[in-house]
């Protein structure tokens, strides 16, 4: 695969905040937008939309957010755009990192048809899938992508579409990286954007993915007393936990220490939420905001021992997969309605598209634009999966050794209405989420057989016409199983080997081998 010359794709230099850019002006356009919501669902439309924007927050869980429930104020911001917007009440991503997830966001197929779905199959995004980027760019939109995700790199396939894919460098540095974001994209707008074009902008925060660093210090609203040894210095903190979890090992873990994360986590959304309110409030003063459909999504959740396990990728239970959806139409007649009806994150692509009068057939999601009219949307199943899956052995979870080549174990889940059947390794588990959110009560043992049967037959069919369609890419080269390799260990998550400081993989060491340590973002 190689990288296109028709189209930009450049790495920014890591920008340090600027005093001369300050909270005061987002707290004006906070008290503004209160301030025009207080007649909410009266006002005029604003206009037919001319634009998309799309802002990602990694490992964001919707129920650490106060529009969906949560009681800390981690999200003033967000959930003043959410009251001017549109709120899916009950969605969920397809998969529980990041690269599978942003392939289902990309395109609205289902991790196993666009096959990016674990280092180990060492393939890329198909280049013969199309991306929003790409239908947006073929009908005359500027496209442009900041990304702080450092695994997201060119080499994944995600690029496609983009005029401009700038990955922001300067992760785990103690900085404020949501800060550096915006100041990449501000740039691209001051000097590269052309003030009136169809613009699609895509805008990936890393916070607040751990190590939790907090560059505002808001966990110490709801944590001031935590002497333990989880304090978000240095990138390995929370890494060597899930590392010791991942060999089978104790983490070492305690109540505090998990009240103690949690709070950090919250700071690290409190955080961001302010630096989505700075970008909100730049693409308001450039007339951007008021022409675009904006969408505010997640790629994945994060668990913190509510099954065992930390971080995210190693299964799907609710708290991995429950994400935010979030969507402003600037020509919405009532504002802050919220759709009830569960939905996916393969729905965004097929939204926008109509939205935007592009026909595409063949995708895997479907438009929400009459569930945003408050049209009922019809029933039908749900589907997540992650092919990092842990096992459970002698009580704890911990990640198989994959050898390269070897099948590659995966947990599956099917969401039909309230019931969800997970299977992993021939273990079946039956929720019922409308009595048990969280997932405790496993009905599988003593459950309606028929009913498990049902689920499973239809998990079963989905997961062979997924396989059936599954789209062709070309393997990765020698070059570029190295530099995702590269990536995979500047992140902390694949082992780098001793003796092997040269070209990161020379030694025959590739990713998806029994070094990776199951999370790869």
């Amino acid at each position: 695969m190689s990288l296109p010359t028709r189209r930009r794709v450049f790495f920014g230099m890591a920008w340090m905040r600027s005093v001369g850019v300050g909270r005061f002006a987002i707290a004006l356009w906070a008290l503004a937008l209160a301030a025009g919501l207080a007649g909410c669902g009266s006002g005029e439309p604003a206009g037919e939309p001319r634009h998309v924007v799309v802002v990602l927050i990694d490992t964001l869980r919707a129920d650490h957010m106060g529009c969906y429930g949560y009681a800390r104020d981690t999200t003033p911001n967000l959930d003043a755009f959410a009251a001017d917007a549109v709120r899916f009440e009950r969605p969920n991503a397809q998969a529980s990192w990041t690269l599978a997830s942003l392939g289902s966001i990309f395109t609205s197929f289902y991790p196993p048809k666009h096959g990016l779905v674990h280092p180990s199959r060492r393939t890329p995004l198909p280049s013969a899938s199309t991306t929003l980027a790409e239908y947006l760019q073929d009908a005359g939109f500027a496209t442009a992508a900041f990304v702080a995700n450092g695994i997201v790199i060119p080499e994944t396939g995600l690029y496609q579409g983009f005029d401009v894919y700038e990955q922001i460098r300067g992760l785990y540095a103690g900085r404020d990286e949501a800060d550096l974001v915006n100041r990449e994209v501000f740039e691209y707008l001051d000097t590269d954007y052309s003030p009136g074009e169809p613009l699609f902008l895509y805008v990936h925060y890393m916070d607040p993915h751990d190590p939790y660093t907090d560059p505002d210090d808001a966990y110490l609203q709801w944590d001031t007393d935590y002497d333990g040894p989880f304090t978000g210095e240095g990138r390995r903190t929370v890494q060597n936990a899930f590392v010791k979890m991942r060999d089978g090992e104790d983490p070492q873990l305690d109540t505090r220490d998990l009240e103690h994360l949690r709070a950090r986590y919250d700071g690290e959304i409190r955080s961001v939420d302010e630096r989505v309110a700075e970008l909100f409030t730049r693409l308001d003063e450039l007339g951007i905001y008021d022409e675009a459909i904006v969408v505010v999504t997640s790629d994945h959740g994060e668990q913190f021992f509510e099954h065992d396990s930390l971080k995210h990728a190693t299964t799907v239970y609710q708290e991995e997969i429950t994400v935010p959806l979030i969507v402003r139409d600037p020509s919405q007649k009532k504002r802050g309605r919220v759709v009830a009806d569960p939905v996916e994150t393969i729905d965004i692509v097929p939204t926008v598209l109509e939205r935007f009068g592009i026909a595409v057939n063949d995708l895997d999601g479907r438009s929400l634009l009459g569930a945003m009219r408050g049209e009922a949307l019809p029933a039908r199943p749900r589907y997540a999966v992650t092919h990092h899956a842990w096992v459970r052995e002698d009580g704890r979870f911990r990640r198989p050794r994959v050898p390269v080549g070897a099948a590659v174990p995966a947990q599956w889940a099917i969401l039909d209405g309230d019931d969800k059947l997970l299977v992993r390794e021939g273990v079946v588990e039956l929720y019922d989420l409308a009595r048990d959110p969280g997932e405790r009560n496993d009905l599988a043992a003593g459950g309606d057989a028929a009913r498990i049967a049902a689920l499973r037959e239809r998990l079963d069919g989905w997961r062979s016409s997924q396989e059936a369609a599954r789209i062709p890419a070309d393997p990765f080269t020698r070059t570029e199983i190295d530099r995702v390799r590269t990536a995979l260990e500047e992140l902390g998550y694949v082992e780098k080997r001793e003796g092997d400081d040269s070209d990161g993989g020379a030694s025959g060491t590739e990713p998806g081998d029994d070094s990776d340590d199951g999370d790869s973002r």
